[in-house]
């Protein structure tokens, strides 16, 4: 057996969606890969739309810290992890006929500029009315956030789409 090394304190900073089970499963991706947990903070009174941000510290092997957060990542929104901060978050605003225009290429070039999108939420008022679509994106670095605003900006140039760019505080 393979020692995972001596614990460490981590601190861990997510935002989870106000439903039910969000909790326990970091919870228990947690217990998962071997932390003992020390505290749980929930900070309700700073939620942001559907999204709450928790407070989680614990004790865990580092070598199992990087996996943990990995698997973290798959459902919930990862903001730091032991004080280091974990990507850049930004939001957009597509306002015109999106839909008309193919928001499957908005969402494919996000994807290719390095970039996780986590959520896309739209305002429809009829089949034939302009839409507004929202876009929450984090990037791993400037560099992915740049290559995402620069296709969000070609594609909406090209296809007669109002873009609002640079809504961080959103994110």
């Amino acid at each position: 057996m393979v020692d995972a090394g001596a614990p460490m304190k981590m601190e861990l900073d997510v935002e989870l969606r106000d439903v039910p089970g969000q909790l326990s499963f970091v919870l228990d991706r947690v217990t998962e890969h071997g932390g003992n947990i020390e505290s749980v903070v929930h900070h309700r009174q700073d939620a942001r739309g559907e999204w709450v941000p928790v407070r989680i510290v614990f004790e865990v092997a580092p070598m199992r810290a990087h996996r943990l957060v990995e698997a973290l990542k798959e459902r919930v929104r990862v903001l730091s992890a032991s004080g280091e901060k974990k990507g850049h978050p930004m939001a957009f605003l597509l306002v015109g006929h999106v839909f008309d225009s193919h928001i499957d290429d908005y969402l494919e070039g996000l994807y290719e500029s390095g970039c996780r999108v986590h959520r896309v939420q739209a305002e429809v008022t009829g089949k034939s009315a302009p839409s507004a679509v929202f876009i929450d994106i984090t990037g791993d670095d400037d560099a992915a956030v740049g290559r995402a605003v620069e296709t969000l900006e070609r594609l909406s140039s090209e296809r007669g789409i109002l873009l609002v760019r640079g809504l961080p505080e959103v994110a």
